[in-house]
């Protein structure tokens, strides 16, 4: 269990990296990414 302020941190930081990792890989589409997300 993580308090909410780290929590979000985390996932602020996890969602820029995966921006950062979206850029560099443009034929994945945002539903596919969604489904790996949901999946992981």
């Amino acid at each position: 269990f993580y308090p909410p302020l780290l929590r979000s941190a985390t996932v602020r930081k996890f969602m820029v990296g995966f921006e950062m990792l979206a850029e560099s890989q443009r034929d994945i589409t945002p539903e596919q990414a969604a489904a790996r997300l949901r999946g992981e």
